[in-house]
């Protein structure tokens, strides 16, 4: 079952538009090469079946004796092919908040997967048409036939820095192997984006940008609420999903919670802006509150110390020790309640 932070997120990527924003920054640097209209949504689920032998003794005689069912199937968080015809490309978003171990495993194979599909369709194409021979037959692929690309892309919304493997290489201790060996270990780079840590976010143009940089600023609220301010047209009319996958991605409970106070008229826009001034002007008060308190609890704590220390040292009872240090023993009883139910 998909939390709600994997929900969000993979709500807000499918939107061709921002696909499109993602691909133009990360592969393009700012360039418009990818236009919306050319982003179309597949099916996330890739699977792969094959007909194995198996150990059985049954006669071979037998219709499908020998045989056994091998079905794996993989869930992505968003497949899309962009482009058309031939240029087209497949490219699978992996939605991350968490540090993943055995990223560059799970990629290779979901890759994997992809094209292995694309080859069983193949095949099943020339089957229904008896255009192949020969080893072309054998195959299920035909001498010059290609694939559409796959392009996996990572996002890592996670607070941590990514401490996991960038590439498969990584997950192997390559200095156990002479260099012979190593050279001829095929290596699998992640195409990895840490989301608060990227600094070419500018180079997107649509509300991806404003998300990017809400996240980058989420740790210091001083920060946030300048770069709010500075943003202010576009957080004054973000886009539901905007609105949401920042709320879950920044942990806040306030933003989550008052999500149709912040509606406008039209009901499909939401005023950030004034939510992240709320939720800011909450943070300070809160702050304030607490930074009381616990001046508070200092002075209770060292009025029961004087107290104690003075009964030790002198030696005299607890009237005695209050009438020196000229406090009430109402006052030393209240400061010590409150000590002792803190402590609990």
């Amino acid at each position: 079952m998909m939390g709600k932070e994997d929900v969000v997120t993979n709500e807000y990527m499918s939107s061709p538009a921002r696909v499109a924003d993602l691909l133009n920054g990360f592969v393009y640097h700012g360039e418009e090469r990818v236009r919306p209209n050319e982003v179309r949504d597949l099916r996330n689920v890739l699977s792969r079946w094959e007909l194995q032998n198996s150990h059985s003794r049954c006669s071979d005689k037998v219709a499908g004796a020998g045989k056994a069912d091998n079905v794996q199937t993989v869930t992505a968080d968003v497949v899309l092919e962009v482009g058309a015809g031939m240029q087209a490309m497949i490219v699978v978003l992996e939605d991350q908040t968490d540090i993943h171990y055995a990223m560059p495993v799970r990629i290779m194979n979901l890759e994997a997967m992809g094209y292995h599909k694309q080859w069983r369709q193949a095949a099943k194409k020339h089957r229904k048409r008896k255009d192949l021979s020969g080893a072309e037959y054998l195959s299920g692929f035909a001498k010059g036939e290609t694939m559409k690309p796959f392009l996996p892309i990572v996002l890592y919304f996670g607070k941590e820095e990514w401490n996991g493997p960038r590439c498969l290489k990584d997950m192997i201790n390559m200095e156990a192997y002479p260099q012979e060996i190593q050279e001829l270990i095929t290596d699998y780079p992640l195409h990895l984006i840490e989301v608060r840590k990227y600094e070419e976010y500018e180079e997107f143009r649509t509300d991806l940008r404003y998300v990017f940089g809400f996240l980058r600023n989420a740790e210091n609220k001083t920060e946030l609420g300048k770069y709010v301010d500075e943003n202010k047209d576009a957080f004054q009319n973000l886009d539901s999903d905007a609105f949401d996958i920042i709320s879950v991605m920044g942990h806040s409970r306030e933003l989550q919670g008052a999500r149709e106070n912040y509606q406008k008229e039209d009901g499909r826009k939401y005023n950030m802006c004034q939510a992240i001034k709320d939720m800011i002007a909450d943070g300070v008060q809160q702050g304030l509150e607490q930074g009381l308190e616990q001046g508070l609890y200092k002075q209770r704590q060292m009025l029961v110390n004087n107290v104690e220390n003075a009964m030790k040292n002198f030696h005299v009872d607890l009237d005695g020790a209050c009438k020196g240090l000229e406090v009430s023993v109402e006052e030393y009883n209240e400061a010590r309640k409150v000590l002792e139910e803190r402590n609990i």
